[in-house]
């Protein structure tokens, strides 16, 4: 059994894995009361002696961090934290690390959600998490997701001027910056404004395989939350803005850089009808393979037979987004006759107008069909019984 307080701060030799890691966990949670914890853990955390702890004892003094942070030496902090924790995330360790890496993030994030943390520890937290997402790979494996939803919590505790600086959208980081903000919009931490840099990315030709299924996925989660930035009100104002953003490229007033005006407003109709699909009920979402949690594999998730896997098949991320047109007609018909979105049907009914009669050198035949196809959907609402409405839409 290991002893009441741990020994003397001058004793560097434990014998046995197991002595080590029993005083060591015990010295992390003394270490806010007792003194000669601290500087007996502080020893440890530095080399040469932390090079002999094993991997267990290690994660379990990064996932406790906010307990002991404040009691050691600043230098050793940054040592433990920064220096030799962001070496567990280079390309070559991380696949074999990955538990270890957990750990840290998990120790991270519950850090960083303490009240007022003395500001040397916040800066070592936030400057640790901004490496960590730095050295993350673009390009997402299945294995290594939990690690971009840890870095993603712990941005989440930082302030907005910070999460935008940190996760600037670039063509190199195109995924991986899209999935964090895709994930923290949909738990409302960020605003659905926060997607449009993502999205204006697409429209300046930089990559956008899986972006599409992040987008659709991140609607639907949107929905799901309870929180301000994701109500309807907000919903809805978001939405409208992309309507309003969608009719300035097709007629000119807002310029692309991809060079190739139908394929821009192709995609941002797809937006459209992504976000259409996601909001309007919940039976068209399943049928495209929405899931109802992000991560339906994880220990609790129904049903437990799903594969592991963020995108799914590959062939459906790919079409994600344009599969979305099939089904938007039927959903902004169900999404319109729902409040407070039925009081903006005359707002719909006019930008569809301006699809559907918009330039045909900026508007695919696609686009123009699928935006007809909705309208003529509306068919059974006020608005549309008008008969300027009506007439105009069946071209009389």
């Amino acid at each position: 059994m290991c002893p009441r307080r741990p020994p003397p701060s001058h004793v560097c030799f434990l014998p046995g894995e197991d002595v080590q890691h029993q005083c060591l966990c015990l010295a992390s949670c003394q270490a806010q009361t007792s003194q000669s914890a601290s500087l007996f853990l502080g020893s440890w955390l530095a080399p040469p002696l932390v090079h002999s702890l094993s991997l267990l004892t290690r994660a379990h003094l990064y996932e406790g961090l906010g307990l002991w942070m404040k009691h050691v030496a600043e230098d050793k902090l940054q040592v433990h934290t920064e220096s030799l924790g962001l070496q567990q995330f280079q390309d070559d360790l991380r696949p074999q690390r990955l538990a270890l890496c957990r750990s840290l993030l998990q120790g991270l994030a519950q850090a960083m959600a303490l009240p007022n943390p003395p500001n040397s520890c916040w800066t070592l937290l936030c400057s640790t998490t901004e490496k960590i997402f730095t050295l993350l790979p673009n390009h997402i494996q299945d294995r290594e997701v939990d690690l971009y939803v840890g870095v993603a919590k712990c941005l989440s505790e930082m302030s907005d001027a910070e999460i935008d600086r940190i996760t600037k959208v670039t063509e190199a980081q195109m995924e991986k910056t899209c999935f964090v903000l895709a994930y923290l919009t949909s738990q409302g931490r960020v605003p659905l404004l926060g997607l449009n840099d993502v999205i204006a990315g697409v429209l300046q030709g930089w990559p956008q395989r899986r972006v599409g299924w992040l987008l659709l996925q991140t609607f639907y989660q949107c929905r799901l939350a309870t929180n301000p930035n994701t109500g309807v009100s907000k919903r809805m104002e978001w939405l409208l803005e992309l309507m309003g953003h969608i009719r300035n490229v097709a007629y000119g007033a807002t310029p692309i850089t991809c060079g190739d005006t139908k394929q821009a407003t192709d995609f941002l109709f797809q937006v459209f009808a992504a976000a259409v699909v996601s909001w309007g009920d919940h039976s068209m979402p399943l049928l495209f393979g929405i899931r109802a949690q992000w991560f339906p594999w994880q220990p609790g998730s129904k049903p437990q037979t799903l594969q592991h896997g963020l995108y799914g098949e590959e062939s459906s991320t790919d079409h994600a987004l344009p599969q979305c047109m099939l089904g938007m007609p039927h959903s902004l018909a169900l999404l319109l006759n729902k409040e407070p979105w039925s009081n903006q049907t005359h707002k719909f009914i006019d930008w569809l107008f301006s699809i559907t009669e918009g330039p045909g050198q900026s508007l695919s035949a696609t686009t123009i069909s699928s935006a007809t196809a909705a309208l003529l959907a509306l068919k059974s609402s006020a608005e549309f019984k008008k008969k300027a409405v009506w007439t105009r839409a069946y071209g009389w």
